[in-house]
């Protein structure tokens, strides 16, 4: 009888470096960012509500979705490099990186409400360069051996970058067509009060 035993995908270590390498640097560049040129749009929260339910349920869906994708990721690289000695070292990595693009893709798409390609993604130089930081540490936790060792983290392959960017884009997808569809029912209430 065959059983699945699901590898441990990341560790304590890991969540950390995510923390202080992926998020802190580019979170930190968010307040350079401008003001949205639709805020003044907005309905008003009410008082006292930092966080309302569709928030909420909005971050949890978020966590959950990236937490499909970098364990799927992970499952990839791992069963791609069955039998090498560093094959979870490997998979962590894939883990790591996809958790850290989704991030990215996840600050970028949360800046507004508009889509994340119109001219707003570029007007936060600071956020960009704090990305690159971010990106480039990253990568040296992956490919460089000192860091390989006492992180327990293995370098990917060209094909390995395959998965986290493959899921990071059905991220930038599925978000991109979420904010259409919650632009789209404004859009139509707006035009239902109008009348």
């Amino acid at each position: 009888m065959y059983t699945f035993i699901q590898p441990i995908a990341i560790l304590a270590i890991h969540i950390l470096l995510i923390d202080l390498i992926g998020e802190m640097l580019p979170l930190l560049m968010l307040t350079f960012d401008r003001a949205d040129e639709n805020i003044m749009k907005e309905h008003p929260r009410k008082k006292g509500q930092l966080l309302n339910r569709s928030v909420l349920f909005q971050v949890l869906n978020s966590g959950v979705i990236r937490g499909i994708l970098a364990l799927a990721v992970f499952n990839f690289v791992f069963y791609f490099h069955e039998g090498e000695a560093n094959q979870h070292e490997t998979a962590v990595a894939g883990t790591f990186i996809t958790i850290v693009l989704t991030q990215f893709i996840n600050i970028f798409c949360i800046r507004t409400k508009t889509s994340v390609f119109e001219r707003f993604l570029f007007s936060n130089p600071n956020l960009l360069w704090g990305m690159v930081l971010s990106f480039t540490a990253m990568l040296a936790i992956i490919y460089v051996p000192f860091f390989n060792l006492y992180l327990h983290t293995g370098p990917l392959t060209a094909r390995d970058w395959v998965y986290p960017i493959a899921a990071s884009l059905v991220y930038l997808i599925g978000f991109e067509i979420i904010k259409w569809g919650k632009r789209k029912t404004v859009s139509t209430l707006d035009m239902n009060d109008d009348q």
